[in-house]
């Protein structure tokens, strides 16, 4: 998938990193680490909608936006709606992915007519956990064979986790063409010239932005190539 095809159906958006803020109008959420899926439906809204780490608008007037410093954005477009989904390693132990796939279903729609988008993330090189991470996703029965693809044994009891190959083998397992997932590979840690990493530089450690919108074709500092 190329950004041409996002920009033909009239989709804007962005992963915008160091030295840019969400831009004007973006509707965000109240993050927690959660499976909350939050759906906007109100003209006019502005500013921090409610709480949870999905946003949903089928509003074409509406721009939605995620932030992250390290975690995997997602953003997805359907001819009738636009989501903004924030996985971070809690998240997809909780299986956000199958919830995210649910919701569309609930909808009415079908995932073949869906684009996904995954922004830059912390790399498995960069991304070092420990053996309750690990557990956390071993109590799940869906990441049994996304698990041996996606991570690898680090030093003593610590391993290296890849947070966008986990989420694109969770996508597929749910029934995503592949040729709809599109996956910009950034390592937010390793690179302090394009992205905010927590990481790196803790608890002051900025925010990157994901946002989408419905709209006039436009680009973004970075989008899907």
């Amino acid at each position: 998938m190329s950004a041409a095809r996002w920009h033909e159906r009239g989709i804007r958006h962005g992963f915008e990193g160091i030295g840019h803020e969400l831009p004007p109008f973006g509707l965000h959420l109240k993050q927690v680490h959660s499976t909350i899926i939050h759906e906007v439906t109100e003209e006019g809204s502005q500013g921090i909608v409610g709480q949870g780490d999905a946003l949903a608008t089928f509003l074409p007037t509406h721009r939605i936006a995620v932030k992250t410093a390290d975690c995997v954005p997602i953003l997805l477009f359907h001819h009738e709606f636009v989501m903004a989904i924030h996985a971070g390693w809690r998240g997809l132990a909780q299986d956000f992915i199958a919830q995210v796939v649910g919701y569309i279903h609930t909808k009415g729609y079908d995932l073949k007519d869906c684009e996904w988008g995954i922004g830059p993330c912390i790399s498995p090189e960069s991304f070092e956990i420990g053996p309750e991470v690990l557990d956390a996703f071993e109590q799940q029965a869906v990441y049994q064979e996304a698990l041996s693809w996606s991570t690898t044994k680090g030093r003593d009891d610590r391993w290296h986790l890849d947070l966008a190959t986990m989420t694109v083998l969770r996508l597929r397992q749910e029934g995503v063409n592949p040729k709809h997932i599109s996956v910009i590979r950034s390592d937010t840690k390793t690179h302090p010239e394009l992205w905010h990493s927590y990481r790196r530089d803790g608890e002051h450690a900025g925010r990157n932005w994901s946002w989408i919108e419905h709209g006039s074709a436009g680009l973004s500092s970075m989008g899907l190539t």
